[in-house]
């Protein structure tokens, strides 16, 4: 096995879950995680006080880490398409 093959494939072992389903599928997950804390954003408004607050930085961080992953496997989807 020669070095660039060695390389190639225990740099995309991380992505296996992805490689053999649909593309769509691997856009679907961390945009619906974005849907969700949209919805629990605009909930902790209603709610109000401190668990409103508390419901305020947990749907932030949820955005934030599903906003990263769908750019991050649009990054591979684009990569893997070249």
């Amino acid at each position: 096995m020669d070095y660039d093959h060695h390389f190639h494939s225990t740099y995309y072992q991380h992505f296996l879950f992805f490689k053999n389903k649909k593309p769509p599928l691997m856009y679907i997950i961390p945009f619906a995680f974005t849907l969700i804390s949209i919805v629990l954003l605009i909930a902790s408004f209603t709610i109000g006080g401190f668990s409103g607050m508390g419901m305020t930085v947990s749907s932030i961080g949820l955005l934030i880490s599903s906003a990263a992953a769908l750019i991050v496997v649009s990054f591979f989807g684009f990569l893997g398409s070249e």
